[in-house]
C-alpha cells in the first residue's frame, strides 16, 4: 500500500529524495512519458546526494532484453570516478553506489526474476533488513509507467515493484500543465539565447503561448525545448510553430531535457508515493549465499549475445 508524501512542490521533492538516497530507501523510482526528463533528474539526484563519486552503474533494459540489437551500444555501463573498477565485476562491486535501471519496464521477466534475487542477496545480510548500519546504496530507475501499473498488466515482478520504489515519483505530462508552458518557455529561451552569443529573440506573443498551450506536446519537454530552439534558429516564433505537426508534434532528433534544479521547479507537480521500503522484507538470506547470484545478470547476457 502506498501513501502520498506531504509536499508536491518539485523542490522540496529532490531535497527529500537527496536525502534519502543511500539511506533507509534504496529503491526511487521515475515514470513517464518520453522527453520528460526522466534520466536528467536521476544525474541531478546522483551528482547532488553523498552518493556522487562512488560507482555510478547504468544498465540499458531493453537492450539488455534484445541482445540481438545491442550492436555497439553496451547493455551496462559504468560512470564512475574510480577508474580502476572493471566492468566485469560491475554488480559483484555493487555494495556501494547508485544502480540506475533504465526503462525497468522493459526488462524482460525472467531478468526481473533474477534482478529479484540479486537485490535480496546484497541487502538481506548486511543492510538495513537486517539491522546493521544503512549501505551507501541506491537503485534508481526510470519508466514509461507507473511500476504499479505494469504489475497490474501483468509484464513486471510484484516483488521487484516493491523493492525499486520505496519512493516513487511520478512525471504528468506537458499537456496537463499548460500554465507551466511560459515559464519553461522563457527558460529555454534564455539559455538559447546565450548560446547564440547575445540572441534577442523576443518572448512569444500572447497569440504564440495560446498556440502553444493547445498543443498536445507528444514528446513533452524535449519538443517544447527543441521548439524555442528553432524559435531561436529562425529568429521567428511564427515560423517555429509552423514546425509543429498537429498532434504528432517533432519527431527524432532533438535533444535530450535539459534540466537543472531552477528548471526541474518548473515541472508538472511530480506525483510522489511511498511504497514497500526494502527492509520491510522478512526473508533474509544465510551470509554464505551472498554472491551465488550477483553475476547472472551479465553471465546471461554474454551467453545470450554469443549465441545471437
Amino acid at each position: 500500500m502506498t501513501s502520498p508524501l506531504l509536499s508536491s512542490d518539485n523542490a522540496t521533492v529532490l531535497g527529500s529524495i537527496v536525502d534519502l538516497m543511500g539511506s533507509a530507501s534504496p529503491g526511487l523510482a521515475i515514470s513517464g512519458e518520453d522527453g520528460l526528463g526522466k534520466e536528467a533528474i536521476v544525474q541531478m539526484l546522483y551528482g547532488r546526494s553523498s552518493l556522487h563519486g562512488h560507482p555510478f552503474i547504468k544498465v540499458n533494459c531493453p537492450i539488455l532484453s534484445n541482445p540481438a540489437k545491442t550492436g555497439d551500444s553496451p547493455c551496462i555501463k559504468e560512470i564512475s570516478s574510480h577508474p580502476n573498477h572493471s566492468s566485469i565485476s560491475l554488480f559483484r562491486m555493487f555494495h556501494q553506489g547508485v544502480l540506475y535501471l533504465h526503462r525497468v519496464d522493459a526488462l524482460a521477466y525472467e531478468l526481473q526474476e533474477r534482478l529479484v534475487a540479486i537485490i535480496r542477496r546484497k541487502f538481506m545480510v548486511t543492510g538495513t533488513a537486517s539491522g546493521g548500519s544503512p549501505q551507501q546504496v541506491a537503485i534508481l530507475s526510470t519508466a514509461s509507467r507507473p511500476l504499479p501499473s505494469c504489475v497490474s498488466g501483468g509484464s513486471f515482478h510484484p516483488e521487484l515493484c516493491d523493492m525499486l520504489s520505496g519512493v516513487s515519483v511520478h512525471i504528468p505530462p506537458l499537456r496537463n500543465s499548460p500554465e507551466r508552458i511560459g515559464d519553461l518557455v522563457d527558460y529555454f529561451l534564455k539559455r538559447s539565447a546565450m548560446r547564440e552569443r547575445g540572441g534577442r529573440l523576443p518572448r512569444p506573443s500572447f497569440l504564440h503561448l495560446v498556440k502553444m498551450r493547445s498543443h498536445q506536446w507528444p514528446g513533452n519537454v524535449r519538443e517544447l525545448q527543441e521548439l524555442v530552439r528553432r524559435a531561436v534558429r529562425f529568429n521567428d516564433w511564427d515560423a517555429a510553430l509552423a514546425t509543429l505537426n498537429g498532434g504528432e508534434g517533432l519527431k527524432d532528433g532533438y535533444a535530450a531535457a535539459h534540466l537543472t534544479p531552477e528548471s526541474v521547479v518548473l515541472m508538472p507537480h511530480f506525483e510522489v508515493t511511498r511504497g514497500s521500503m526494502l527492509e520491510q522484507l522478512s526473508e533474509r538470506m544465510a551470509p554464505e549465499e551472498l554472491g551465488l547470484m550477483d553475476l547472472v545478470l551479465y553471465e546471461e547476457m554474454v551467453a545470450n549475445n554469443k549465441t545471437h
